[in-house]
């Protein structure tokens, strides 16, 4: 819906063995990037479908063959992986570090307080995004007081700065 109401949307995927063997034209996207996942430093190489979808939409791919080039999704024979936290944690990870690219590049106006970026995280394999930003974000140093005069600044009592 976003993308035809003319919002700028990207999409971005695990690079699944399923997708590369459905013969999807796929070009690179940049350099492989590192990402920390614990106390490991893994490598991920992004792609995008060179075919965009008719709204407008761009597919990415995040592609780490050890994570994602496997037989099944989640897991085989009805028995789920033994690492999906792990390997989603690496997706997830890929993805965030992609948001200030996603967010200065495009046709549409980077976004702003008046056009925000979407997170999506629709299942339990993104949800650790959020979980990552406000990690993220509890790690910035504060920023520093903003001191005014009550009479210049009346309504300063009336911005909510909570978490």
């Amino acid at each position: 819906h976003q993308a035809r109401a003319g919002e700028r949307v990207v999409v971005v995927l695990p690079l699944y063995r399923a997708v590369r063997e459905a013969g999807h034209a796929l070009e690179p996207c940049g350099p492989a990037q590192g990402v920390t996942v614990g106390r490991s430093a893994e490598t991920v190489r992004l792609w995008r479908l060179a075919a965009p979808a008719p709204d407008g939409t761009t597919t990415l791919f995040a592609e780490h063959a050890p994570s994602f080039d496997r037989p099944g999704i989640y897991g085989e024979g009805g028995v789920d992986y033994a690492d999906n936290g792990r390997r989603f944690a690496v997706f997830v990870r890929a993805a965030l570090a992609l948001l200030p690219q996603i967010a200065a590049a495009g046709p549409t106006p980077a976004p702003s307080p008046a056009r925000p970026i979407l997170l999506h995280a629709h299942d339990w394999h993104p949800a650790l995004g959020p979980v990552f930003l406000r990690a993220a974000k509890a790690a910035e140093p504060p920023e520093p007081p903003v001191q005014g005069d009550r009479d210049v600044r009346p309504f300063d009592w009336m911005v909510d700065e909570s978490p």
